[in-house]
């Protein structure tokens, strides 16, 4: 049933080492608060990537373009997808390039949501890349918006 739920597809990307960045495919990005600026995922408790968001962890949240599929798909793997710093643009946390925006975040809070646990996040600043479609999720596949 809540794959008839239509989202956005976004790539969380955290640095793991030094020019080392690893992505995560989620579709649970949620606008929380205009003020402050607050947004919110889901992670799973059982994934790599659920101790990777201390208090104060910096990251970025890519929302991808009906262009960058291959990317969503890379990134949904279990455990992820790595990038080096080739693959990505660095500021105060790497971002992903020709993305429709992206938010860089820092954790603000983490909330028990049962299996999976609920990140809380500040965003510190934001980023317009691209004009395009977005690439959407629907029905447990990648689709684009028709006009």
């Amino acid at each position: 049933m809540f794959a008839k739920f239509t989202s956005g597809v976004c790539i969380l990307l955290i640095e793991r080492e030094e020019l080392s960045y690893k992505g995560l495919t989620i579709n649970s990005f949620t606008s929380v608060s205009l003020e402050p600026l607050l947004i919110s995922f889901s992670i799973k408790r059982e994934s790599k990537f659920y101790h990777e968001f201390d208090k104060d962890k910096e990251f970025s949240i890519n929302i991808l373009s009906e262009k960058q599929e291959y990317i969503a798909k890379q990134c949904s793997i279990s455990g992820g997808s790595y990038f080096s710093a080739l693959d990505i643009l660095i500021s105060r946390a790497g971002y992903l390039p020709n993305c429709l925006v992206t938010f860089f975040c820092q954790v603000r809070e983490v909330f028990n949501g049962g299996d999976h646990a609920i990140v809380l996040c500040n965003v510190t600043d934001m980023l317009q890349n691209q004009d395009d479609s977005p690439l959407v999720f629907f029905n447990s596949q990648y689709c684009t918006l028709t006009s």
